[in-house]
This record gives C-alpha cells, structure tokens and sequence, in this order.
C-alpha cells in the first residue's frame, strides 16, 4: 500500500545517534530513484495512526531527499522480534557483513533481548542462568546468535560487535534504554544506572564504521585499548584515527598489490599510538620544566624573604653598634680587638650593598638577587 512518507517512522530498535545514516549512500540512492523511480518497497507495520519502517531507513532518506511524498510499504503486524530480524536480515544482504551493518543489528538484538529479559519474556529455561552474567556481562555472543533475530549473522561479526559495544559503554547503556522503555522499577533503574555508571567509555564504537572487515576493526580496538593508547590517545579521536588508519592501510597494500590485513591495522594504528604518546612525552617533558621553574622560582622567592629578613634584622643591630662605637670613649676604643673591628667593618659594607641590590630588583619589579660576599671590594 502507498504510505505517505510524513507518516513513517523509524524501527524503534534502530540507534541513530551511534550508527546514523550514510549520508553518501543517501546520495547513490537518491540518484537511482531519480533515473529508475522507488521500486521494491519497503515492510514495516502500523502503530496507531502512522507507520514504523523494519529495515530500508536509508532507502526512505533517499525517497525524501528525492522530493516523493510516498513510497509503497508492506504493512503487516509484525512483532518486535520480527522487527529486528528484518532489520539485521537487510543489513546482512544489502551492506554484507560489514562492521557498521553488523553493529548496528547486534546493538538493536542486544536492546531488545535486555528488553525481554527486564519484562519478564525471556525463555524461563535459560533465565535464571543468564541473570547471573546479565548484570556483569551484558548480553553475549551466543544470546545474539541463538535468538530468532540474529540466526543468519556471522560469528565473527558478532563477536567483534560485542566486545565493541563493551568497550565503548554502549552495551550498558543499551540496557539502560530497555529499562526505560519497559518502565522498569526503581531498583532496576538503579541497577541499570549503576551499569552505565561502571563501565567508562575506553573506545568508540563509531570508529567500527571505518572498517569493512570484522578482523580489521577488532586490530584497531585492540591498539586502542592498550595501556599507552588508553593514557595518550583520547577517545573522542578514535573515530578520525580509524578513518586515517584505514586510508593508510589501502595505500600500503595498493602498493604491493594486495589486500590489506589485520596485521597491517594493527601495525598503522601502533604507529599513530606511538607518535601520540612521543607528542605527549614532549609537552610532558615541557610541563615539567616549566613545573621545575616554578618551583626554583618559588624557592627563590622564600631564600629571599629570608635574606631580606636577616639583613633587615642585622641592618638594626649595626646601627647599635655604630651607636656604640660613637659613644665608646676615645681612650679605650683602641683596647676593642682589632680583629672584631673588622669583622664589623665588613658586615656592614656587605649589608648595605645587600640591601641596595633587593631594593633594586624589588624596585625593578623582579626577583631579588642573591649577595654573595666574595665579589664585594675588599676593606
């Protein structure tokens, strides 16, 4: 039946936000329509009033983009199971066993398996096994495999999808999403906010989209999550490194005629960690000198006030004592030792030539300078 495209809504188990629609498929596919029109249809189902979209999101992005108003749907009244192995069954035949194709129908399985599990519509046989791993692990491997909507995906797309959406803190946040569209209790919520809340994001899972082949991908996260890349590589640029690890995959096995292999990915995405972590290593090595003259520079200042505190100090005890030699009777000033005469000739010379020079510097608006007795004149 033809459906008005202002009346179509997304599968509501499709992520936009994580895995948003190609916007250069968009393109080709606006260009075919334009040439041979929309053919093929699309499925979906009905929900009140406007209609739900299984699979086919970009195919309809395309239709709009290509100025059409309405598009022919297959309405039937699918379930939510049905809804998303739809979904992940035109991923797998339109976009192949890609990464981003897979994720995206791993992400909507595993959303909907917490879903079942949170409202009580899991199998009973396998429930109280799999609760015990619900809230440490997410949703697995084999759960994705073995439910009714993901039978035709490849193992090791889906193996890789999950570790992703681990890494990334998506899967907990998935779980997260199904707690609020089942409205879960209180202690759920709790439960699924204490997921979310535990599991820091060390990797993101958009950077999956970069690559085409499952092991490829699983290299890069890997360089990813090593200790040198999780402390010198954030991961809000993981999505760009992904792209540039990529491109310079293509060229090096362009250049020796041949596909590029994981250990290619994983050998380019070391390299990028590496410089990272020499960048960081520099403007670590720069912050610590800076640091280090802070610190002199504050050690300075504090030898200073002491200086200036001792020479204020012995400033008041020469003048009593130039007091007293004045009043000293003549008779008796050549009984004072000669020795402590000098002595006290000397201190003076050098105390009025330390405080010129702090007054100076203090005048100058700088640090005060050091006295040092071995370069004042002789007496």
């Amino acid at each position: 039946m033809a459906v008005l495209l202002s009346l179509i809504d997304p599968n509501p188990y499709r992520d936009f936000d994580n895995y948003p629609i190609d916007q250069d498929a968009v393109a080709v596919l606006v260009t075919s329509i334009n040439e041979t029109g929309f053919w093929g249809g699309v499925s979906g189902r009905k929900v009140g009033d406007r209609f739900q979209s299984a699979a086919g999101h970009h195919r309809i992005e395309a239709a709009r983009k290509a100025g059409l108003d309405h598009v022919e749907m297959n309405v039937r009244d699918y379930s939510d199971v049905q809804m998303v192995a739809i979904m992940a069954d035109e991923n797998l035949t339109q976009r192949g066993n890609v990464v981003a194709a897979t994720l995206d129908s791993v992400a909507a399985i595993t959303r909907l398996v917490a879903t079942e599990v949170l409202s009580g519509k899991f199998p009973k046989q396998t429930h109280n096994r799999f609760m015990s791993d619900f809230w440490s692990e997410g949703v697995g491997r084999n759960t994705i495999l073995n439910h009714p909507a993901g039978k035709n995906l490849k193992d090791d797309g889906v193996r890789a999808a999950v570790a992703t959406l681990k890494a990334s803190g998506q899967m907990a946040r998935l779980i997260l999403r199904a707690a609020q569209d089942v409205d879960a209790d209180a202690e759920t919520m709790a439960k699924a906010q204490a997921l979310v809340d535990g599991q820091p994001q060390t990797y993101d899972a958009q950077a999956a989209t970069a690559f085409n082949v499952p092991a490829h991908e699983k290299a890069f996260r890997e360089a990813m999550l090593t200790p040198a890349a999780q402390k010198h590589v954030p991961v809000e640029q993981h999505v760009a490194l992904a792209e540039h690890v990529r491109n310079s995959v293509d060229k090096y096995a362009g250049r020796l005629g041949r596909s590029g292999s994981s250990l290619d990915v994983m050998r380019a995405a070391s390299e990028v960690v590496a410089q990272a972590a020499g960048i960081q290593r520099d403007i670590d090595h720069q912050e610590n000198e800076w640091l280090l003259d802070q610190r002199k520079s504050e050690k300075l200042k504090v030898l200073c006030r002491r200086v200036r505190h001792s020479l204020l100090e012995a400033e008041g005890s020469m003048q009593e004592l130039e007091k007293l030699i004045k009043e000293w009777p003549e008779d008796q000033f050549m009984q004072l030792d000669q020795m402590a005469l000098f002595h006290a000739q000397t201190s003076h010379k050098i105390l009025g030539t330390g405080l010129e020079r702090l007054r100076s510097a203090e005048d100058a608006d700088e640090a005060p300078i050091e006295v040092n007795p071995k370069q004042l004149p002789k007496s």
